[in-house]
C-alpha cells in the first residue's frame, strides 16, 4: 500500500469536496450566476477525478513500488509544505494581527479589508486606465503563457537525462509528470485556498494576495469565483496520462488561443458580436485572434511533437477541431466557464480522434 499516495489523494479529494460544499451550501449568494456555479463543481469533481490519477500514475508506467513510494513522498512533502505555509503564518498571522490592530478593518485604511470596499476601489483603478492598459492585461495573462513554457519545458528536460533516470528505475514520463503535478498542485492549492478566502472570508487575507489580486483578479468574470489560472491547470492535468502532444494541443487552446483573444478584444477590438453568439461585449478582432491562434498553435504542436500516423491532412483536421472548440466556447458556451471547456473540449476530441483513427 502506498501511504503517501493515499494521502495525496485525500488532499486533493479534500480541496474538491470542500468546494462542492461551499458552492452548495452558498448557492443562493447574491452574486454568484449559474455559470459560475457550476463550473465551481465541476472544479471540485476536477479534484477529486485528480486525487484518484495521481494514486495511479506512476503505476502506469510501471515504476517499482519502493520509487513509486519515493515520488509519492516528495509530493506529499510539497503538498504539506505549501497548506502549512499558507495557513500558519499567512491566515493565522493575518487573523492574530486583526484582533491586535483592529484598525486594519477600518474602510480607508491603505490595504482594504472590506470586500464591497476593496472593489470600489480596484474599479476606480480599471477606470482611470479605461480599459486600455495593455500591460495590466499582459501581467494578468502572462501565468498562461509561463504554464505553456513550463509544460515544454519540463517535457524536454527529463528526455536530456533519460538514460540516468532509467538507471535508477525511473522513466523521463514519470519524472515528467510528478514535476507536472507537484508544480500545478502547489499553486492550485495556494490558489483555490487564496480564493475561498477571497469569495468567503475576505478580511483573512494576508497583505501580499490583497495586492496580488489588485493586479491579478479580472473583475467582470473572477470577482466572486476562483481565478482563471484554477481550472485551466485543473483541466489540463487530467491529460497527462496520455500523449504529450495532446497535453500540448490543450493547453495551447486554453493559454495561447485564449490569452490572444483578451489581450486584442479589450485593447483593440473595434466590432462588437452583436449578431453573433451569446456575448455581444466580445469583438470580433478577439474572436478572431483567439480562432487562428489555436488553429496555428495545434497544427505546429503535432508538427514539433508529432504522433506516428498522424498525416498532415489530421494535423490540419486537428487544428480545425481546436479553433471550431474555440469559436463555440468564446460565442456560446453558456453554463461552464471558459478555461474549463477551452482545455476539455479540443483536447478530448483530439484524443478520441488519435485513438479511433489513428
Amino acid at each position: 500500500m502506498n501511504v503517501f499516495g493515499i494521502l495525496n489523494m485525500i488532499i486533493l479529494m479534500f480541496y474538491g469536496i470542500l468546494i462542492m460544499y461551499l458552492t452548495i451550501k452558498h448557492w443562493d449568494h447574491p452574486h454568484k450566476t449559474i455559470k459560475i456555479k457550476i463550473s465551481e463543481l465541476i472544479y471540485g469533481v476536477a479534484y477529486i477525478l485528480n486525487g484518484l490519477l495521481i494514486l495511479f500514475i506512476f503505476e502506469i508506467e510501471g515504476l517499482s513500488a519502493e520509487n513509486q513510494m519515493v515520488l509519492h513522498g516528495l509530493m506529499f512533502i510539497c503538498f504539506s509544505v505549501i497548506i502549512f505555509w499558507l495557513m500558519v503564518p499567512n491566515i493565522l498571522r493575518t487573523k492574530l494581527r486583526i484582533k491586535k490592530h483592529p484598525e486594519m478593518m477600518d474602510p480607508d485604511a491603505p490595504l482594504c479589508r472590506h470586500l464591497k470596499g476593496y472593489w470600489e476601489r480596484l474599479a476606480k483603478e480599471y477606470e482611470k486606465a479605461e480599459g486600455k492598459d495593455i500591460i495590466k492585461d499582459l501581467t494578468r495573462k502572462a501565468l498562461h503563457f509561463v504554464i505553456l513554457a513550463v509544460v515544454i519545458l519540463f517535457h524536454e528536460l527529463p528526455l536530456i537525462y533519460a538514460e540516468q533516470l532509467e538507471s535508477l528505475g525511473y522513466t523521463a514520463t514519470a519524472i515528467s509528470n510528478f514535476i507536472y503535478i507537484v508544480l500545478a498542485f502547489f499553486f492550485l492549492i495556494m490558489f483555490s485556498t487564496a480564493d475561498l478566502y477571497r469569495v468567503y472570508k475576505f478580511e483573512n487575507l494576508p497583505d501580499w494576495a490583497l495586492k496580488w489580486y489588485g493586479k491579478s483578479v479580472e473583475p467582470a468574470t473572477e470577482k466572486y469565483t476562483f481565478i482563471s489560472s484554477v481550472p485551466f491547470l485543473l483541466t489540463l492535468i487530467l491529460f497527462i496520462p496520455f500523449n504529450f502532444t495532446i497535453v500540448l494541443a490543450a493547453a495551447i487552446v486554453s493559454c495561447v488561443a485564449d490569452a490572444a483573444a483578451s489581450i486584442v478584444g479589450k485593447n483593440f477590438g473595434k466590432h462588437k458580436m452583436n449578431n453573433f453568439g451569446r456575448y455581444p461585449n466580445k469583438s470580433f478582432e478577439g474572436f478572431y485572434a483567439g480562432a487562428s491562434s489555436a488553429f496555428l498553435g495545434v497544427v505546429l504542436a503535432f508538427t514539433f511533437y508529432p504522433i506516428s500516423g498522424v498525416t498532415v491532412g489530421w494535423q490540419l483536421a486537428f487544428g480545425i477541431i481546436a479553433a471550431a472548440s474555440f469559436i463555440y466556447v468564446d460565442a456560446f458556451s453558456k453554463y461552464v466557464v471558459d478555461n474549463v471547456l477551452n482545455t476539455l473540449i479540443p483536447g478530448l476530441l483530439i484524443l478520441l480522434c488519435v485513438v479511433l483513427f489513428v
